[in-house]
């Protein structure tokens, strides 16, 4: 008996110490000879505890509680095992019974609290952990788990209480930063959440979910790159984390990463395939990729788990109204309000595509009953905003065109000046800041020389390449490169008194039709280049210079956009016309196999690339007879310039262009050829190519008469 009592004493003390493999060694061998020794049972029972296998502590102490049913340590331990596994109404048992033999148990008032929790009854749980601060108001593990109720109950003031009395008594209490950390997430303070949860990660290197969480925090800062760099550490530490490889995925997308985003997702989905949130994120990563196929199989795998995820149902309507088929979009949205009727976006999207089918007014009330849900819904004010000013509603079009800089992902410097409010700008220096596409920049320079002439000085931001021309054509301004959005505007920027954005404007300038000014043209390509490019031309066949373009947009817009050179055959085999290539981007492929196949030349020249050259393309179009493309940036160059320009536009056109009109008050050479029916280009291309002819043939007239 002694030589039990020594193995048993020496195992106590490799317990104490943390030796626990020796410990438990020398339990199972005072267990093997008395398998009924209560006090080996109860501590091998509470060693397994430590290391994590409650199921066999449970057995251990059940069985030393029978041999020895008056121990109230046996019953605390107990407890704990049982909560361990959340058997929390066995563990509660457990510790009223320790509490009938040993009252004032602290330990047991912890384990108790820890169990009402479990059960969700946070009262009970309150007062339990109030009790052993009570006997021991210095362990920080009862203040963290007071706090942590607290919090469940939105008591976050005492909930940050009891974590910072915590991290008192504990300055390198991991877990207790961390929660403080969710404390001031919750409540919008992101400053002390990333304090704290950096503290956190100080205290506990290896702390993922703390990782996780301030990733959490800095994208809801914008801070996209720290983001991911917290989520990249917290899948070093922990691989299969689902929520960090889903976050990661999240902060991507944000970067425009797709490719990396969707490797994210598909980690999280292999970890958790019943993830619907991943799926349905996995398909809008696809759908920006534009693999369409494999968007709807995401959106229909995020359905199968959870049928009632509405923004599924959006994402495949979406789908639905790229592939053209707007109508089955419109009956998918609505099915996505029948199971929410509050889905404002669903509302957004409906007035998308009833658009794409021409039915404007149907579209704004759709707008208006998006907006009756989400006043401040930017989409659905900006969409509203596109609507009237196609319908010619110019005056409450511009005002409602001012929520583009509410939409989400809406991305501009945020420069030190006052707004312009349409006041005198005599005497005073006005900053014109640049935005949107190269494109929209030249339309809305068509509203630069009535500031120029008000105001004192304008300063124009504008893309730099634009710059040479801009220059010329306004001599009067001042024009500067674009200011990067990514980085807080420069100390030195120039002084000015008041800012506007250029395509703010037209909300002072154009109120109606007749407020656009009627002129040929309102920028200067270079004389000489365009002397130049003349002479080259004269170096081709005898007809008529044609510069052409066939594509332009991205995603859905190209699609509906463009066109494809073997559209363009009948135009190619009329007699008298020598085609010069405008098409930005490389082509080279497009041109030789229309070579090839059509036995046309298209003529492409190296320089003057329009994504390198905009003043050596500004000559170059100059230079020209006459432009034919579809709506990109080309035709506004062509038109700002005073060429003549024939304009392709699908059904379902850009505001810009507004109804039915064949001309457009932004540009007077400009053509309007429009779609008649939605994806049907071939009415477009007759008529082009019947005005083409008639052309060629009056051409053919006056040359005879000169003769």
């Amino acid at each position: 008996m002694l030589q039990t009592r020594d193995q048993l004493n020496l195992a106590l003390q490799y317990h104490r110490s943390g030796n626990l493999s020796e410990a438990e060694i020398l339990y199972r061998q005072v267990l093997e000879h008395f398998p009924n020794h209560p006090d080996a049972l109860h501590l091998l029972g509470f060693l397994t505890i430590q290391i994590g296998n409650n199921e066999e502590a449970i057995h251990l102490i059940e069985k030393a509680i029978q041999l020895n049913g008056a121990s109230a340590k046996f019953y605390e331990n107990l407890a704990v095992a049982l909560q361990n596994l959340r058997r929390n109404e066995e563990a509660i048992s457990a510790c009223f019974k320790a509490l009938e033999i040993e009252p004032d148990n602290f330990n047991v008032y912890n384990t108790l609290g820890n169990a009402f929790r479990g059960q969700g009854k946070l009262n009970q749980a309150i007062t339990s952990f109030q009790r052993a601060l009570s006997l021991r108001p210095d362990v920080a593990e009862v203040h963290l788990n007071l706090g942590k109720v607290l919090r469940e109950q939105g008591r976050f003031d005492g909930a940050e209480g009891c974590f910072k009395k915590a991290v008192t008594l504990r300055t390198d209490y991991a877990e207790a930063y961390f929660n403080l950390g969710i404390i001031y997430r919750s409540i919008g303070n992101l400053d002390e959440a990333v304090a704290n949860l950096l503290k956190a990660v100080e205290s506990e290197p290896e702390f993922a979910e703390a990782y996780n969480i301030l990733g959490n925090v800095l994208m809801a800062q914008d801070k996209l790159d720290a983001a991911a760099a917290c989520y990249r550490q917290a899948l070093q530490i922990k691989p299969r984390f689902v929520e960090a490889n889903y976050n990661l995925g999240n902060v991507l997308v944000e970067q425009e990463k797709f490719d990396a985003a969707v490797t994210y997702y598909q980690h999280a989905l292999t970890i958790k395939p019943d993830f619907a949130g991943a799926h349905y994120r996995l398909g809008n990563a696809l759908h920006k990729l534009e693999k369409l196929h494999k968007a709807a199989m995401s959106y229909q795998d995020t359905l199968t788990i959870d049928p009632n995820f509405v923004e599924a149902y959006n994402g495949l309507a979406n789908l639905l109204r790229e592939e053209g088929r707007p109508e089955e979009a419109i009956e998918m949205y609505r099915e996505a309000l029948a199971k929410k009727p509050d889905f404002a976006e669903a509302h957004y999207n409906i007035s998308n595509a009833l658009c794409d089918q021409g039915r404007l007014d149907e579209a704004i009330e759709s707008c208006h009953r998006a907006l009756a849900i989400k006043p401040d819904l930017a989409e659905a004010h900006w969409n509203m905003a596109l609507i009237l000013l196609a319908k010619g509603d110019f005056a409450r079009g511009w005002r409602k065109y001012e929520w583009r800089f509410l939409k989400k992902g809406a991305n501009h410097p945020a420069l030190p000046y006052p707004r312009w409010d349409g006041s005198s700008l005599n005497g005073k220096t006005l900053f014109v800041c640049a935005e949107q596409g190269i494109g929209d920049e030249i339309m809305f320079a068509s509203c630069l020389q009535e500031i120029i002439d008000s105001a004192d000085l304008c300063i124009v931001e504008c893309d730099k390449r634009l710059i040479p021309l801009f220059f010329r054509s306004f001599p009067k301004a001042r024009f500067l490169a674009r200011i990067s959005t990514d980085h807080p505007p420069s100390t030195e920027l120039p002084a000015a008194d008041m800012k506007i954005a250029i395509g703010s404007l037209p909300l002072f300038l154009r109120p109606d039709l007749t407020s656009f000014p009627q002129r040929k043209s309102y920028l200067l390509a270079d004389v000489q280049e365009i002397d130049k490019w003349r002479n080259r031309f004269k170096t081709l066949e005898t007809g008529l210079k044609v510069g052409i373009s066939w594509r332009g947009g991205l995603g859905y817009v190209r699609r509906i956009r463009s066109t494809t050179l073997d559209q363009w055959a009948n135009l190619f085999s009329i007699p008298g016309i020598q085609y010069i290539n405008l098409q930005y981007g490389d082509c080279t492929a497009e041109l030789n196999e229309t070579r090839e196949k059509l036995g046309i030349a298209i003529h492409h020249f190296e320089d003057a690339d329009p994504l390198k050259d905009l003043d050596g393309f500004a000559a170059k179009i100059a230079a020209l007879d006459l432009v034919i493309s579809v709506d990109n940036s080309t035709v506004h160059m062509a038109g700002a310039l005073g060429v003549p320009v024939w304009t392709f536009l699908p059904f379902a056109c850009d505001w810009r262009w507004m109804q039915e009109f064949e001309d457009t008050p932004w540009y007077s050479t400009m053509r309007l050829f429009r779609q008649k029916n939605p994806g049907n280009w071939d009415e477009v291309f007759e008529q082009v190519a019947n005005n083409l002819k008639d052309m060629i043939e009056e051409m053919g007239r006056e040359n005879s008469t000169e003769f």
